[in-house]
């Protein structure tokens, strides 16, 4: 297995790339939730490898280049991730792998930049949340920008609340939720999985 980082200076994202031994034509981009990420993007990328796929693991936050927490991630970085892989590695098949906040990257990368063929989403959830800093001080901001531009979010309060009531609190706002909810249906990729049921979308 080889591996390889990137930085943002240099390569546009901040990753590290476990490569198969063998040349492969397939590859997945994996999102954790960034640095802070109970079980490194690394580890999964090396288990996709293990199996004979390129694993990419793409950082969010609080590494060099990026913010330092949950607030105004650029998702444009993710075409560089994609052009790297298609260009650089050959890549035919793309695939993003995403768990709980990575999800929402996948997600959303699948929308608005495309270039992919799969979405997996492990415990995802359906809106896009508004920014915080390291210490869950809510910003005012989306969690995520694409070309400098802002989405809808709804409002969670992490200062006051557990993660579970700051969740149920912020859909009270049905307008804001809607406003905020991922728009599933524009995934124009070949399928697409969510952990709960695992169901298969084509």
């Amino acid at each position: 297995m080889k591996h390889k980082s990137f930085s943002m200076e240099k390569d546009g994202f901040v990753g590290h790339l476990a490569e198969t031994d063998e040349n492969s034509d397939t590859a997945v981009i994996v999102i954790m939730g960034g640095e802070k990420s109970v079980l490194p993007a690394i580890k999964v990328a090396e288990r996709f490898a293990e199996y004979g796929i390129v694993g990419l693991a793409v950082s969010l936050y609080d590494a060099e280049g990026l913010p330092k927490s949950v607030d105004r991630i650029p998702l444009d970085m993710f075409k560089c991730a994609i052009s790297y892989l298609k260009n650089e590695l050959k890549i035919k098949k793309v695939s993003i792998y995403g768990m709980s906040m990575g999800s929402l990257f996948a997600a959303m990368t699948a929308i608005n930049i495309g270039e992919v063929d799969s979405v997996i989403m492990v415990s995802p959830s359906h809106t896009i949340f508004e920014g915080s800093d390291s210490k869950k001080h809510m910003t005012g901001h989306n969690m995520m920008t694409y070309n400098e531009k802002e989405f809808s979010v709804v409002k969670q309060d992490f200062e006051n609340n557990a993660m579970r009531q700051a969740f149920n609190d912020a859909y009270k706002d049905k307008k804001l939720e809607e406003n905020a909810s991922i728009s599933i249906e524009k995934i124009k990729v070949r399928n697409y999985k969510m952990d709960k049921g695992i169901e298969c979308y084509k």
